[in-house]
């Protein structure tokens, strides 16, 4: 078995078998759903916070999420909406004096999943090329992932 598959704790997993190996944050877990994403340089806890995109796994192609962290005054509604996010860098630690807590301490708390480490170019041409409806499993495990029934898990998911 390839090594990057062997010491894998966090993937995406496309509906047609893809894989994109990452590194996790936020909360351990596996959620399927809508790929979708956003180009917007600000405002990631607005769009975690929408509740127009409740189940969705966002891309989210801006590099530096997280600098700002989670406010009081910004959140769309009480909760987290998102079923994951998926990021190209590691979330940065907040540096706003607005902040309350860390976007990946509010990920753990509201149980999204992140990954990150991953080619999001890659990905967001996938959306595109795929008419912009692309769905998938994202994963992370600490301990790590079993590669195969994920892949079924994908491959075997039901969309509308």
């Amino acid at each position: 078995m390839d090594t990057e598959k062997e010491k894998a704790t966090a993937a995406l997993v496309t509906k047609d078998g893809q894989f994109f190996f990452a590194k996790g944050f936020g909360y351990n877990g596996e959620v399927s759903g809508e790929i979708a994403f956003t180009t917007a340089a600000i405002g990631y806890q607005e769009i975690i916070t929408n509740p127009i995109n409740k189940g969705k796994i966002m891309l989210f192609t801006f590099p530096h999420i997280g600098n700002v962290g989670i406010n009081a005054e910004d959140s769309l509604s009480k909760a987290g909406q998102v079923a994951g996010v998926i990021v190209r860098d590691y979330p940065t630690l907040a540096s706003n004096y607005r902040a309350k807590t860390e976007l990946i301490s509010f990920l753990e708390k509201e149980k999204i999943i992140g990954i990150c480490e991953l080619d999001t170019r890659a990905l967001l041409q996938k959306i595109r090329s795929a008419g912009g409806k692309l769905f998938g499993i994202i994963a992370y495990n600490e301990k790590g992932l079993d590669i195969e029934k994920l892949k079924k898990k994908a491959m075997d998911m039901k969309v509308d």
